[in-house]
C-alpha cells in the first residue's frame, strides 16, 4: 500500500494554508479576504496536488517527480 504525503497531512490535521484572511488568531486583522486571496488559494491547491502525487516510498527512494502544470 502506498502512503501518499497528502494522506499524512490529512491524518495529522495540518492543512496547507497560504492565506490567513479574516482570521485574527493567525495575526490577520482584516475582516474580509485580501485582494490576492484567490491567488494564494490556487497555490494551496497546487501544493496539495503535488503532495497527492508523492508517496513515502518516493521520498525514501529519492524518486520525486515534478508536478505537471497545465
Amino acid at each position: 500500500m502506498e502512503v501518499k504525503i497528502s494522506n499524512i497531512i490529512k491524518a495529522i490535521g495540518e492543512p496547507v494554508k497560504m492565506t490567513r484572511c479574516g482570521n485574527e488568531s493567525t495575526g490577520c486583522m482584516a475582516k474580509t479576504r485580501c485582494k490576492t486571496h484567490d491567488l494564494w488559494h490556487g497555490l494551496e491547491k497546487t501544493i496539495y496536488l503535488y503532495f497527492e502525487s508523492i508517496s513515502i516510498d518516493d521520498i525514501c527512494n529519492k524518486n520525486l517527480k515534478e508536478l505537471e502544470i497545465k
